[in-house]
């Protein structure tokens, strides 16, 4: 017990903590703004691994890392964009096409490593990069503090000002309150030449956008 304690209590167990939020703090993120537009997006781990790999093959291609991030939230935005089209078009149920996109892309993802290098499990065979790291001034120089927070990567600080971003856009500008409306009552919403549909498909595509940060990370 006092072995797991002294663990805990380490400014490194701390650092730990806050690099493996990033893609929770992203997926959150993800989750709360397309139900906010009442649409249950159950097919964010779908997006996420889709992401994750298109992100590492351009990466390894390009051999630029921001190439590879901006791929793989463009991949997670391209499957939102599906998704939207088969519930807000075909009105097929939301939760069915959510394991839907997650099944191919368990399996899709599988089999396009295997046949990019051989493996089921670790895409160590293709070079890609990794996002860098960020010393941040002063901060880095601060003890016990400057050890947790400075020296994380760019996406971990992207992710934590994001939030703030969210929250302005969510509460503050014209099209989050339409998205909150829409999740609120539709019927009213469109009753005012509001496009339910329009603001829905923007929804998922910002939560597309949210959950490819994520699987790139």
């Amino acid at each position: 017990m006092q072995q797991m304690f002294n663990i805990i209590f380490t400014t490194s167990f701390a650092y730990s903590i806050l690099r493996v939020s990033t893609p929770l703090i992203l997926a959150g993120m993800a989750a709360v703004v397309s139900e906010r537009a009442g649409v249950a997006n159950i097919a964010i781990e779908g997006m996420m691994l889709i992401s994750a790999l298109t992100g590492v093959v351009i990466s390894a291609v390009t051999q630029s890392c921001f190439a590879g991030v901006a791929a793989g939230a463009a991949g997670g935005m391209v499957v939102s964009l599906i998704l939207a089209y088969f519930i807000l078009q075909l009105k097929a149920n939301n939760i069915m096409c959510g394991l839907a996109v997650n099944a191919i892309a368990k399996g899709g993802t599988v089999f396009a490593l295997y046949l990019l290098t051989g493996s089921k499990g670790a895409s160590t065979a293709l070079n890609s990069l990794t996002v860098p790291k960020i010393d941040i001034p002063l901060i880095k120089d601060i003890p016990v503090l400057g050890e947790i927070i400075s020296g994380q990567s760019v996406l971990t600080y992207t992710a934590i000002l994001l939030v703030a971003v969210m929250h302005v856009f969510i509460f503050r500008t014209r099209t989050g309150i339409r998205i909150s409306a829409v999740g609120e009552n539709e019927k009213a919403v469109g009753s005012v030449g509001i496009s339910v549909i329009r603001t829905r498909y923007t929804a998922l595509l910002i939560s597309g956008f949210f959950s490819g940060l994520a699987g790139v990370f």
